[in-house]
């Protein structure tokens, strides 16, 4: 029997630390010289005839030495531009630009990724089959039979190792699994359960009836700040990450209204600790979008959403299992 364990490690301890082992080493250049005792018997043995041989050869050798210093100028000065439009090029795919990969739920309208989900205010209440379709990572899924469940398991502090998040989250979640490619579980889902996922794509269909709600909305690109219903409406929004390396990424806090995000505020957080703390504390979940990672979020009226670091992408979207 296979033996599962739910890994459903939280983004704000990862997320915050962004300056990993970046340098890299450089190889030394060793010349070596001829030894002048050597380079001495040498001119013994070869005499006077080979001195005048040496200085003609050494004559010739200038003349092509000079032809060669003349190809190499032109050659490191091409070889200059190809570096220069490297980095350029390097530079312009960091900072990413225009629209990031949405193939993956623009032409299917069951999927869903890692958030926090409402039964009853963001999914239908029902039966439902959830299958991890992603090739290569797992999905980790925790259902909550409330959101007081919920809260005491994200309130829980700290949660900084696996072991203290699994502890955290078996101690208050009804039901945990975790799938491997291609398995499935069936979900029973009643008005006011918690669904949290943690994975990259999984689909999410209703076992008791079939709905064609599909629809995408309006797209835009968040920068760094705060934002509320007045900026984005109501729903369920997908996340995604604007750059195209793995060194950058999005922290989004979201929180229940605006008393919770000025009581986060208010916080002292000038550590990695203070921070994670606040958030723990004060908001209702933590998410990251990174290169082939998004996330979903789901706003209310009453939503503030919180943006550090890096640009992302939001679009809009109604799923089929949306409410």
């Amino acid at each position: 029997m296979k033996l599962k364990k739910l890994m459903l490690t939280g983004v704000l301890v990862c997320g915050l630390i962004f300056a990993g082992c970046g340098g890299k080493s450089e190889t030394a250049k060793v010349t070596k010289e001829k030894s002048p005792k050597i380079q001495a018997a040498w001119d013994d043995i070869l005499g006077e005839e080979s001195s005048e041989q040496d200085d003609k050869e050494s004559d010739e050798d200038e003349d092509d030495d000079d032809d060669e210093n003349e190809e190499n100028s032109e050659n490191v000065d091409e070889s200059t531009d190809d570096i220069s439009e490297d980095e350029d090029d390097a530079e312009e795919e960091k900072e990413g630009s225009g629209k990031p990969d949405t193939s993956w739920y623009e032409n299917n309208g069951d999927v869903i990724t890692t958030g926090v989900f409402t039964v009853g205010t963001d999914i239908e209440a029902g039966s439902y089959t959830l299958t991890n379709i992603d090739p290569e990572d797992g999905f980790g899924v925790a259902v909550f039979e409330n959101m007081e469940k919920y809260l005491a398991y994200y309130r829980t502090d700290p949660r900084d190792t696996v072991g203290e998040e699994d502890d955290a989250i078996n101690s208050n979640s009804y039901y945990t699994t975790y799938l491997y490619t291609d398995e499935n579980a069936t979900l029973n889902l009643e008005d006011g359960n918690i669904l949290k996922l943690e994975g990259k794509t999984a689909r999410l269909v209703n076992n008791d009836e079939t709905n064609a709600k599909f629809d995408l909305g309006e797209s835009k690109t968040l920068k760094q700040g705060v934002y509320s219903s007045s900026q984005l409406e109501p729903g369920t929004y997908i996340v995604s990450s604007l750059n195209k390396t793995d060194e950058d990424r999005t922290l989004i806090l979201l929180f229940e209204n605006n008393d919770s995000y000025k009581a986060f505020n208010s916080e002292e957080k000038f550590t990695v600790g203070e921070f994670i703390s606040a958030a723990y504390k004060n908001a209702l979940v933590d998410l990251g979008a990174l290169k082939d990672e998004s996330s979903m979020i789901n706003m209310t009226e009453d939503s503030i959403l919180y943006v550090e670091y890096d640009d992302c992408y939001i679009q809009k979207v109604t799923m089929n299992w949306s409410k």
